[in-house]
């Protein structure tokens, strides 16, 4: 010290008398006996990179015997570390939007606080296996502590965004923490490509898994720093399948099932039923959502009262995982139209206007006033004869919109029941 004055330093013996940790405080902060590594090696080492086994190895005693290997996920996308290295055979585009900036980024520049994950909250991040029986916590000091797992936030269905405002600190706004972005519309499309080579139709079958949820339209991807608010929520159609050296169609069914083959022999029969699925795909179906839940980052003021961190931990509470409180009781029934499903209606409305092409003032009038009807509409016109406005009888032009139009327009109006009393009106 620069006036050669004593400090006085605070510190705790172990059982043997040995100094165990020391401070500049009386109430000094206590290092935890469990880093996260540590921590995540009593989970499973199975989830330490190579270069984090080869760091831990001796001080959490692994077989010597046992040695990484890479994951499916590491062979398809590719790998490096200290002993070797692997190109990934799999490459993204940029995805370009359809429309332009100004078109997208009509709400403007935001300006909000977003939180990262902070691992040493234990009540959220560690198991708590026991504070339904005795109250108390696991902490980072146990030996066998468990981490709890990655952390994700769940699709959400928010009709409008809520931005947290900045916080205040003795009248001044701490622009500290601000992050500033500005968000996209709603329904913007983008579209790149995906290229790929040497893929064993096992590997292209779990990519192709893994982008559209097996197939599942209800589950969303969750991309971007904006998760957290419910922004980032997207679906992901595969439009083109083409093998570029022979000009080909891909099948991509096939792929996909051999992957689910591959996962039932190699790792269980029942593991698109595993708690790890269950849990993955129910915080990626929006159907789970609930309209009545609000999120929000837990606040901490500048007292000691105003801390959502300290209250949750004197209330013994912690984060439930998200399939214990969104069940199949509350789920609500949404309406998803894929981008493949809004191409299939384009090319029908495209041949629709195609066949009603050329037809005078009148008939085109009647075309579209009957085209849009629906099979169960048109069964009950039908047994009525009320598919003219007055409830008359067709007459005659309507009869000659009905037997001049292709087959392709009969889809659209449910054909079958209009093909099957067609001889009915030619009477």
């Amino acid at each position: 010290m620069k006036e050669d004055r004593r400090v006085p330093v605070f510190y705790l013996e172990d059982s043997n008398g040995e100094m165990k940790s020391f401070g500049l405080a009386m109430m000094f902060r206590l290092p935890y006996e469990n880093s996260v590594v540590q921590t995540i090696a009593h989970t499973s080492t199975d989830h330490f990179s190579f270069d984090a086994y080869e760091k831990y190895k001796e001080q959490y005693k692994i077989e010597k015997d046992k040695k990484w290997e890479p994951d499916l996920s590491d062979l398809v996308f590719g790998y490096s570390n200290k002993e070797k290295s692997l190109k990934g055979r799999v490459q993204f585009s940029h995805f370009v939007s359809e429309k332009s900036v100004s078109e997208i980024a009509t709400a403007g520049l935001k300006t909000t606080v977003l939180g990262g994950p902070k691992a040493s909250y234990y009540p959220n991040y560690l198991e708590q296996p026991n504070l339904g029986t005795n109250g108390q916590y696991k902490l980072f000091w146990d030996p066998d502590a468990r981490i709890r797992g990655w952390k994700r936030y769940p699709a959400q269905c928010i009709p409008e965004i809520e931005y947290p405002e900045l916080p205040v600190s003795n009248g001044k706004v701490n622009y500290d923490v601000a992050t500033k972005f500005i968000p996209v519309c709603k329904n913007t499309v983008f579209k790149g490509s995906l290229r790929f080579h040497n893929l064993r139709p096992v590997e292209l079958g779990a990519l192709l898994w893994t982008l559209t949820w097996g197939g599942d339209k209800y589950c969303q991807h969750n991309i971007g720093m904006g998760k957290p608010l419910g922004l980032g929520r997207i679906s992901i159609d595969i439009l083109e399948k083409r093998n570029t050296e022979t000009s080909e169609d891909l099948d991509l069914k096939e792929p996909v099932e051999q992957f689910k083959d591959y996962m039932t022999k190699e790792i269980a029969e029942d593991w698109e039923t595993s708690k790890q699925i269950t849990e993955l795909k129910r915080m990626a179906d929006i159907r789970y959502w609930n309209e009545d839940w609000t999120t929000s980052y837990p606040h901490l003021g500048m007292n000691a009262r105003d801390n959502d961190f300290n209250n949750a931990k004197n209330a013994k509470t912690k984060l439930d995982r998200y399939s214990d409180i969104a069940d199949d009781e509350h789920k609500h029934t949404v309406k998803v139209e894929t981008r493949e499903d809004k191409m299939k209606q384009a090319e029908k409305e495209a041949k629709i206007a195609a066949a009603s092409e050329g037809l005078d003032p009148e008939l085109q009038k009647v075309f579209e006033s009957l085209r849009n009807l629906t099979k169960g509409k048109l069964n009950n016109k039908l047994k009525n004869n009320e598919l003219t406005e007055k409830g008359n009888e067709l007459t005659e032009e309507e009869k000659q919109v009905l037997r001049i139009q292709p087959r392709e327009a009969w889809e659209k109006w449910q054909w079958e029941v209009i093909e099957s009393r067609k001889n009915n009106w030619n009477k």
